[in-house]
C-alpha cells in the first residue's frame, strides 16, 4: 500500500488497487520480479531483502497503472483499461515471452479484479 500511494493510487482508489494486487497474483514473480517488471532499475539484487525487492516491484507496477490510466484517458477510452494496460504490461508476441503466456494475462487479470473488487465491497461486519 505504501509502494501505490507513493506512486499516485490512493488507498481507497479501490479499482486501482484491486489492479495492482491482481498484478502480483498474476505474475507471481520470484524476489525481485514479484509483480513481473523487467526493467533493469526495477529488478531486485539477491543480496537485498525481499521486503525491499517487493516495494520496488509494486512501486514500479503502480506507476505504470497511474501513467496508462492516464494514456488511456487521454487516447478517448475507447477500449476497456485491462485491455489497454495489458497491451504494455504483457504484450503478445514479445521476444521475452517465447511460450505465449501473455495471451492469458488479460484473461487472469478480469478473474482477478473481479474477484478483489467483490470482496472490497462486501458488507463490513460490525
Amino acid at each position: 500500500m505504501n509502494a501505490a500511494e507513493r506512486n499516485g493510487i490512493d488507498r481507497f482508489d479501490h479499482e486501482n488497487i484491486a489492479i495492482l494486487f491482481a498484478i502480483r497474483k498474476v505474475e507471481n514473480g520470484r524476489k525481485g520480479r514479484e509483480f513481473g517488471v523487467l526493467h533493469p532499475r526495477a529488478l531486485g539484487e539477491d543480496s537485498e531483502n525481499w521486503q525491499v525487492t517487493l516495494d520496488r516491484q509494486a512501486g514500479w507496477a503502480a506507476a505504470t497503472i497511474v501513467k496508462n490510466r492516464k494514456r488511456w484517458i487521454d487516447a478517448g477510452m475507447k477500449e476497456d483499461f485491462l485491455v489497454f494496460l495489458g497491451s504494455r504490461y504483457a504484450p503478445i508476441g514479445v521476444e521475452n515471452d517465447p511460450k505465449g503466456l501473455n495471451r492469458h494475462w488479460i484473461p487472469n487479470m478480469r478473474k482477478h479484479v473481479r474477484s478483489i473488487m467483490a470482496f472490497s465491497q462486501r458488507p463490513k461486519v460490525a
